[in-house]
C-alpha cells in the first residue's frame, strides 16, 4: 500500500513542475548521456578549506573545488565550484569518513547534518555535497527545487558523481581507507553510482534509491509533477515518455557495473513508498549480488522524517563491514561500535 503522506506532500509540489522549459540544449543532452566507463579515470581536484571551528562537540570545516565537469558539461557559472561541509569526531585526522550526497530540493546542509553530527559522536567523519543547481550553487533562473529541463536533472546528477568521486579520491589519497557514500531518494541513486563507478572499495548506503531516474519520473509520483505539456508541445505524450525513458536510462546504476565489494552496500527502503517504489529497490539490490536490503515500514517522506536511527544504523554497519573486508578488524581504530547505540 502506497503511503498517503507521499500522495499528499507530491500535491503539494505540483505547482512548480519539473522540466518546465522542455528537453534543453540538445548538444548537452548528447554529451550527458554518454557515461565515461574507466574506473580509474577520475579527475584530480584541489580543495581550498577553511580553518578547522568546534561545534556541538564536534569539528567541521567548509571547502571549495572547481567541479571537474564544469567545462565537459557547460554547468552554469554558479555551479561550477563545488562546496562541501566536512565534519569530524574532534580531532580525528583519518578514520572512517562517509559522504552524503542531497535529495531533490535538498539545499545547503542543514538536514545531512541530523545524520553527520550523530555519526561524528560515534567516531566517523562526514562530508556533505552541494549539488549543482542548488542553493549556493544555483543560477539565477533556477527557483526551488524542480529543474527546468531534462538536461539540467542529467548534468546535475552526472556532476554530482563525478564530483563524489573525486573527493572520495582526494580523501582516499590523505589516508582515510574507510570510505562510504550515501544519500537519500535522488542522492540514493547518486551515491549508487558513485560506489559503483569508484576505483577502489567503498561501503555504499543507497536511501530510498532508486535503480535508475526512470523509476521515480516514469514510475513513481513524480509522474504527476512532470510538465508533459512542455515534453510534449505536440500532444504526443506517449512519445515524450519514451524520450524521457531511453534519456533517464542513459544514466542509471544497471548501467554500471556492482562495486567492488558490494557485501558492503546495504540499501534501506521504505515498504510503502510512493516515489521510488519497492520493485526499484529490488531491481538494484538484484544487480549488486551479496548487497543487503533493509525495508522500513514508511512511505518516502516518512522514512526520511522518521527513519533517521535506521539510516545511520545501516551507514555504521556498512563502514564496519567494508573495514573487516579491508584488513579484518571488528570496530574503527579497534574499538566496537553499535549500531543500535548510535
Amino acid at each position: 500500500m502506497e503511503s498517503w503522506l507521499d500522495r499528499a506532500f507530491v500535491k503539494v509540489m505540483r505547482h512548480r513542475p519539473f522540466f518546465s522549459d522542455g528537453w534543453g540544449d540538445p548538444d548537452r543532452l548528447d554529451v550527458v548521456t554518454r557515461l565515461p566507463t574507466d574506473r580509474e579515470d577520475v579527475a584530480p581536484i584541489a580543495v581550498d578549506w577553511s580553518p578547522w571551528e568546534g561545534q556541538a562537540g564536534v569539528e567541521v570545516r567548509e571547502g571549495v573545488f572547481a567541479s571537474p565537469e564544469g567545462e565537459v558539461l557547460g554547468l552554469p557559472l554558479e555551479s561550477r565550484h563545488a562546496v562541501v561541509r566536512h565534519v569530524r569526531p574532534h580531532g580525528l585526522a583519518t578514520g572512517p569518513l562517509c559522504l552524503h550526497l542531497a535529495a531533490t530540493g535538498e539545499f545547503g546542509f542543514k538536514r545531512r547534518m541530523r545524520l553527520a553530527l550523530p555519526l561524528a559522536r560515534a567516531g566517523i567523519a562526514s562530508l556533505l555535497l552541494e549539488n549543482p543547481y542548488y542553493g549556493t550553487r544555483a543560477p539565477p533562473e533556477q527557483h526551488g527545487s524542480s529543474v527546468r529541463t531534462v538536461a539540467d536533472l542529467l548534468v546535475m546528477g552526472r556532476a554530482c558523481v563525478q564530483e563524489a568521486r573525486s573527493l572520495l579520491a582526494w580523501f582516499h589519497a590523505q589516508g582515510h581507507g574507510t570510505l562510504g557514500v550515501s544519500g537519500f531518494s535522488m542522492g540514493g541513486q547518486t551515491a549508487a553510482m558513485t560506489a559503483a563507478s569508484c576505483p577502489f572499495p567503498v561501503a555504499a548506503v543507497p536511501l530510498a534509491g532508486s535503480h535508475s531516474a526512470t523509476a521515480v519520473f516514469l514510475d513513481g509520483v513524480l509522474r504527476y509533477v512532470v510538465d508533459w505539456t512542455a515534453l510534449a508541445p505536440g500532444g504526443d505524450q506517449e512519445a515524450a515518455r519514451e524520450r524521457l525513458k531511453t534519456l533517464l536510462s542513459a544514466l542509471s546504476v544497471a548501467s554500471l557495473p556492482p562495486p567492488i565489494i558490494p557485501q558492503c552496500c546495504i540499501l534501506v527502503s521504505g515498504s510503502q513508498d510512493a516515489f521510488v517504489q519497492p520493485h526499484s529497490t529490488r531491481l538494484l539490490q538484484g544487480h549488486w549480488p551479496g548487497a543487503e536490503l533493509r525495508w522500513i515500514k514508511a512511505g518516502h517522506v516518512g522514512g526520511y522524517l522518521w527513519g533517521q536511527r535506521h539510516y545511520r544504523g545501516a551507514i555504521v554497519e556498512s563502514l564496519q563491514r567494508l573495514e573487516a573486508a579491508l584488513d579484518g578488524g571488528v570496530g574503527f581504530g579497534g574499538t566496537k561500535i553499535v549500531p543500535s547505540g548510535v
